[in-house]
């Protein structure tokens, strides 16, 4: 497993800035210890054995905490470090050779400010860099009371001066300790913007495809309508053709009964016929019956799963404004950011006019050091350790508006993302949108299918109403048929009887086949509109 992977796999349940300020601890450790191990040799090499030995220590050091961030400790391992460059600066000061000069304390000041570049990177909580600013002004206030001084209690004007630039470094301590709490601020508010704008978009995601399995649901209940709707078809066709045939018997028996030509027997024959296709029909008619109650019942759960997903589609609908909305909150914050970065970019423009005036100033007073002559030498070199400062206030400058410059890039980035964000969110409201409008129409259709089922039971009970009346009249006709010849006559008016019955029957049979056709046809359509609301969610 890779080092990367081993990260990954630690501080998978972290935060994400956690596990991004993790990985890039990890790096830095590496390249320090490099660093420090390269600079021990060469100092042994040197013969300067003492500091050769601290820098193999710190080299150890940062072996032991890397190992640290490979076991999930990434807040012990990132207090570890800071104290390493902190205590790396002040050791730095310290060994240089102590010459007397107050000027000496703007090194401390630089070798302090430095660490604060290192602080966002390293830093997990805000509570770290306002320790790194109080102990950086503490440092300097205590060395210039407690070394510099004593040295000059009988130089009020020289003591005053190293008071009075001991107050300009904490000023500057402060200020880009601000500077740094803001940055890291920034990295913390971005990082938990983004994690949350993951975390809301991943349930979107499962609700559209809840939607989705819904949807299939929907289309399933949209074919079964459409098989049952089928099957009711085939039994109506093959009812017509049990009526053809009763029919044609119907007419038969009448020009039996007219004629007076035929037996009693065939009759009978012809009655018991007619008794079985009405058994017949009477099945016919019960699977008709139960296959509408199907179709009704089919339709009535697509009819509730549509009214339930155009719920849910308003809902999401309502979710993705709110996250538009909090997009644009997240790019005005931005925006006010970029506007932040713009000032300090400004006051740290002040700064270097400040420290090129005091570079011309320096300049000048060492020229007239010079014509001074001997009496003009130490006031030279106090020209020559202002200049050396104003020198090293303009680096720090330049390198702290590089970071300013980088920072303000990487907001815009992040800003260019977002308005990316922002058009993702208004193409799904607007595929929404109109898949609720899909599902509307689905909700319609259902609705007219509804309707068209209820005609279709009542044309159903009709044909049963029909029926019964048919099975009185042939049992009429088997009383008739059991009295003497002289009763043909009333038979003949009692199959009449039947066959207008019958002819109404094929009537109701026609309206039930026609409703059938219309529900096939709707089950089809539903269908459709199935397939195109999948294909759109899809897309």
């Amino acid at each position: 497993m890779s080092i990367q992977s081993t990260l990954a796999a630690k501080y998978n349940g972290e935060t994400t800035l956690i596990q991004r300020k993790a990985q890039s601890l990890f790096w830095i450790n590496i390249i320090l210890a490099v660093g420090f191990l390269l600079l021990g040799l060469l100092r042994a090499i040197e013969g300067e054995i003492g500091v050769a030995l601290g820098e193999f220590g710190v080299t150890l050091l940062l072996v032991v905490v890397n190992l640290q961030i490979l076991r999930g400790s990434f807040r012990v391992a990132s207090i570890v470090v800071m104290v390493i460059f902190i205590a790396a600066a002040t050791t730095l000061y310290f060994l240089r050779p102590f010459d007397g000069n107050p000027k000496s304390i703007y090194s401390l000041g630089m070798y302090l400010l430095s660490t604060f570049l290192t602080v966002p990177m390293l830093a997990f909580a805000t509570w770290q860099i306002w320790a790194t600013v109080i102990y950086s002004i503490t440092m300097v206030m205590t060395v210039a009371l407690v070394r510099y001084a004593p040295l000059f209690q009988d130089q009020p004007q020289i003591r005053s001066q190293l008071l009075f630039d001991a107050g300009v470094i904490a000023l500057l301590m402060g200020l880009t300790g601000y500077f740094a709490y803001q940055l890291f601020k920034t990295q913390h508010t971005s990082i938990d913007e983004l994690e949350h704008n993951q975390q809301e978009t991943a349930k979107k995601n499962d609700k559209l495809n809840q939607i989705l399995k819904d949807i299939g649901d929907g289309a399933d209940i949209g074919d079964r309508l459409l098989e049952s709707a089928h099957r009711t078809l085939q039994t109506v066709d093959g009812f017509n053709q049990s009526l053809e045939e009763m029919n044609s018997q119907v007419s038969s028996l009448g020009a039996v009964s007219l004629q007076l030509g035929e037996t009693e027997n065939h009759l009978v024959q012809a009655e018991s016929q007619m008794k079985q296709e009405i058994a017949s029909q009477n099945s016919g008619i019960t699977q008709v019956s139960r296959g509408v109650q199907e179709i009704s019942a089919r339709i009535t759960q697509v009819q509730k799963a549509a009214e339930q997903q155009n719920t849910i589609l308003s809902q999401l609908i309502t979710s993705a404004q709110e996250g538009q909305h909090q997009l644009d909150t997240t790019m005005n914050r931005f925006t006010r950011i970029s506007q932040g970065s713009a000032q300090m970019l400004q006051v740290i423009q002040v700064i270097e006019d400040i420290a090129e005036r005091t570079n011309l100033l320096a300049m000048n007073a060492a020229i007239e050091a010079a014509h001074a002559g001997d009496s003009g030498r130490g006031f030279a070199v106090v020209a020559s350790e202002i200049r050396t400062l104003a020198g090293e206030t303009n680096q720090n400058s330049g390198r702290i508006r590089e970071n300013l410059k980088e920072t303000s890039l990487q907001i815009q980035e992040t800003g260019e993302a977002a308005a990316v964000l922002k058009t993702l969110f208004d193409q799904i409201i607007q595929n929404i949108s109109g898949v609720k409008t899909a599902f509307e129409q689905v909700l319609n259709d259902a609705r007219e299918t509804n309707t068209f089922s209820q005609g279709i039971t009542e044309q159903v009970d009709t044909l049963q109403a029909l029926s019964s009346q048919v099975t009185s009249a042939l049992e009429t006709m088997e009383e008739a048929l059991g009295q003497n010849r002289a009763g043909f006559a009333a038979m003949a008016d009692h199959v009449g009887a039947v066959k207008t019955h019958f002819q109404q029957i094929e009537e109701h049979t026609g309206g039930v086949f026609n409703q059938a056709s219309t529900v096939e046809e709707i089950g089809q359509q539903n269908r459709r509109t199935m397939e195109r609301i999948l294909q759109e969610i899809r897309e």
